[in-house]
């Protein structure tokens, strides 16, 4: 396979176009997601959390601890 037909395959698969436009949305403060938390794995420092939204995508942010406790969320969430 040459790199014009991987490419040209790239281009008319719609599982990686989605890849490439959830990877290059950019989000901030001011954007919000929809969605429940299915998971939260703390650690020393960091509390991962794992969102699953609308469509079945999945979201995971890293906040830390201090945001947890701001958020109300309990120490030990399962």
């Amino acid at each position: 396979m040459n790199l014009d037909r991987i490419s040209q395959e790239l281009i008319n698969h719609n599982e990686f176009n989605c890849l490439i436009r959830r990877t290059l949305m950019k989000a901030s403060a001011r954007n919000q997601f929809l969605g429940t938390v299915s998971e939260i794995h703390e650690g020393d420092i960091n509390v991962e959390v794992v969102i699953e939204l609308k469509g079945g995508d999945t979201l995971v942010a890293a906040i830390i601890q201090e945001s947890m406790k701001n958020l109300g969320w309990p120490r030990s969430w399962h």
